[in-house]
């Protein structure tokens, strides 16, 4: 999450302590006077985190029984529509969730956000991986603490894998990925479906891919070098890759431009192998 200038704040281990201690602590770097209220602006989440989050707020507001924690939720997409705007109205929050990267970038120049590189030099920091600090780290500076990590994974079609004589449970590597993909368009089965009209779905294939070839430090090596020495570099042998992975057909076009929830509805009524 972020903590804005009128602040971000997001989690690792042991989840229920991590949290509480990230909100509470972002919470009380924001000045209080009598009576004030305190808006935290998140992305919609089930309700059984908006029930641990009222627990938190009562936890503070019992601690501090001059401060009002209000939550506020939008739906994903149209959070992503709505915050630019609310940022630079008199409707900013106090807190609220973002993504790390060139996002935050923007965020941090426009001046929305405030450096939380010392609160969090107080312990705050200890909490959470080095890897998840960095996500929210510009310039050696931090701006945010994380939230949680999510797992993103391929769902499997068991019936239709079976089908094509692919064993799910057998696929270790991107050449075992590969030849189940194959195997399926003999069968012809489209191996995937996506929904692509968001646009970060999609990047996950990318991402993935990204990270084992080039790691994280390869990455931002990549920001500083010249398009010419890109051609020696793992990014290179990554774009040859997903070149490759795409001649073999394997996402079915009629869902790319539907929203992201189009491949959980198609693999609820067991069409696709692979979403």
């Amino acid at each position: 999450m972020q903590v804005s200038n009128n602040y971000n704040v997001p989690c690792s281990r042991p989840r229920h302590l991590a949290l509480a201690v990230a909100v509470v602590a972002a919470l009380g770097s924001v000045a209080a006077a009598a009576d004030t209220t305190v808006t935290v602006l998140r992305v919609e989440s089930s309700s059984a985190e908006k029930d641990y989050y009222n627990e938190v707020v009562a936890d503070f507001e019992a601690q501090h029984p001059d401060i009002n924690v209000e939550f506020e939720y939008l739906a994903n997409e149209a959070y992503k529509t709505r915050l630019p705007t609310m940022l630079q109205s008199s409707q900013r929050p106090d807190i609220y969730y973002t993504w790390g990267g060139e996002g935050l970038r923007d965020q941090v120049d426009a001046g929305f956000v405030r450096d939380l590189t010392e609160p969090m030099r107080d312990g705050w920091q200890d909490i959470y991986p080095a890897s998840a600090v960095r996500a929210f780290t510009l310039d050696d500076r931090v701006y945010g603490a994380p939230l949680y990590a999510t797992v993103v994974g391929i769902w499997a079609n068991t019936a239709l894998t079976e089908q094509a004589g692919v064993d799910v449970e057998a696929i270790k590597t991107w050449e075992d990925f590969k030849n189940a993909v194959v195997a399926l368009r003999e069968e012809g089965i489209t191996p995937l479906v996506v929904g692509g009209q968001d646009g970060w779905p999609l990047h996950f294939y990318w991402g993935s891919l990204v990270t084992r070839l080039a790691g994280g430090e390869g990455i931002e090596a990549a920001k500083m070098v010249k398009t010419a020495a890109l051609k020696v570099s793992p990014l290179y042998a990554l774009a040859r890759c997903c070149s490759r992975w795409l001649s073999l057909i394997l996402f079915s076009p009629a869902l790319w431009p539907l929203p992201t929830s189009a491949p959980a509805a198609c693999l609820a009524m067991a069409r696709p192998p692979f979403t």
